[in-house]
């Protein structure tokens, strides 16, 4: 994953992880927040393992199932800037196809606020936050109380990104 970035990376790499049998070893390099890396390489090593692991969640999601669950504890914990765009991403299909009890559902609609609230997150996650959100909105009534309190902050200063989302309702 430390290779410089190129096009096609995420699908090259993926077939060399598949056929290596890697995906339980790309998810851990995707989650593990305690690389013994200097900051700059653990950043790298993280992104390019979430854009991966994101494209083999969409393009092989039978290989993405086993770690299904799990994929929701460490969503939450995430601290990449990078990788919280693949997850996020992940997590809105995920929420979609997939019921989750309100125990679940809880500690994500938090992470995501706090996202959509912090300056120093990344315009994309907080468009796939707002989404994550839309979908559990129905389920957590505190989310329906604040929608109209994040779109005001999302619009507050907004981008050509953030104007495209608004405009196809989140």
């Amino acid at each position: 994953m430390g290779s410089r970035f190129y096009k096609d990376f995420a699908a090259n790499n993926a077939l060399k992880v598949i056929e290596l049998d890697g995906v339980a070893d790309l998810y851990l390099l995707a989650t593990d927040n305690t690389l013994p890396l200097a900051k700059v390489q653990k950043q790298q090593i993280i992104f390019r393992s979430a854009y991966t692991l994101e494209y083999i969640y969409f393009n092989y999601p039978d290989l993405f199932t086993p770690f299904k669950e799990r994929f929701l504890t460490d969503f939450v914990l995430c601290q990449d800037p990078s990788a919280k765009r693949h997850f996020a991403k992940i997590m809105t299909d995920v929420l979609k196809f997939h019921t989750l009890d309100t125990e679940q559902i809880e500690p994500i609609a938090e992470v995501v606020v706090d996202w959509i609230s912090d300056p120093k997150v990344k315009v994309a996650v907080k468009v796939w936050s707002m989404a994550i959100l839309k979908i559990l909105r129905p389920e957590l009534a505190w989310v329906d109380e604040i929608w109209v309190d994040l779109e005001e902050m999302m619009t507050h200063n907004l981008t050509p990104a953030i104007s495209v989302r608004i405009k196809r309702g989140w």
